[in-house]
């Protein structure tokens, strides 16, 4: 098989999961990665056991048949308008919500490699459960980034960069907004001395009825049911937090909405 040679611009979290999966491989091997803060790069490196650290975009010597983008998408501009690369290497990004096409100023050897996942530095994921969302205009590309998906055992979705922008706003509604009102609940519960621990096979049983019979069909509550009597009791009660009391209120009026 095909040995891959990988760079990686980035060394967050996705960066960090992602070369921690590719280096178990023997078909693969890291060659450099580049973080504005060296000592980032450093700690990756030392992680993975093979690359070289960089705190300098200048590519244009690597040996990586990839090189991979993993950068905020707030600084994929920026980092795209100083790397240098071989004009042979194959560049792909990871933004769930930046298009193809913001890497055509590099090469026309380009594709997107988006993990529809959260990611945290410290938890390994299991990727055999996780969908990488892949583009690229150039079929061999393609069936180059498939081939990676193959060899970290993940599933490939074909997604365009139109798709993939919409599906970027689900994940931050169903997946970010969503654990920021656990943050919230937990922060609350705290205060009244309980433990968010008790909430675990409520959220357990809400996810799994969620995918078994559709999230419209799984909510329950008093906003489902029109219990104005509850819904101002809670309101009341969230008068001492304005913030939670003003989400409640919002929420509330959207699930009363919704048909």
């Amino acid at each position: 098989m095909e040995l891959f040679k990988i760079s990686f611009i980035g060394a967050g979290n996705v960066a960090t999961q992602l070369a921690l999966q590719f280096s178990k491989s023997k078909t693969i091997k890291i060659e450099e990665i580049y973080s504005q803060k060296i000592e980032n790069a450093i700690q990756l490196v030392s992680k993975i056991g093979q690359g070289k650290a960089m705190d300098s975009l200048d590519l244009s010597d690597s040996l990586a048949t990839f090189i991979v983008i993993a950068v905020k998408d707030d600084a994929l501009k920026s980092v795209i308008s100083n790397l240098k690369i071989n004009p042979k290497t194959i560049v792909f990004h990871t933004s769930g919500s930046q298009p193809l096409e913001i890497l055509e100023e590099l090469t026309q050897n380009i594709g997107v490699f988006y993990p529809l996942q959260t990611f945290s530095k410290e938890k390994e994921i299991d990727f055999s459960s996780l969908n990488i969302c892949i583009e690229a205009k150039d079929i061999k590309i393609k069936k180059n980034l498939s081939e990676l998906c193959k060899i970290i055992k993940a599933k490939e979705v074909f997604i365009d960069s139109n798709q993939r922008k919409y599906l970027h706003i689900a994940a931050v509604f169903s997946c970010n907004f969503v654990n920021h009102l656990w943050a919230l609940s937990d922060e609350y519960l705290s205060d009244k001395n309980l433990s968010f621990d008790l909430l675990k096979p409520l959220l357990e049983e809400t996810l799994e009825k969620a995918f078994l019979i559709s999230p419209k069909n799984a909510q329950t509550g008093p906003a489902k049911r029109n219990d104005t009597e509850i819904i101002n009791k809670h309101l009341n009660l969230l008068n001492e937090n304005p913030n939670l009391h003003r989400i409640y209120q919002m929420l509330t009026e959207s699930i009363l909405k919704f048909k």
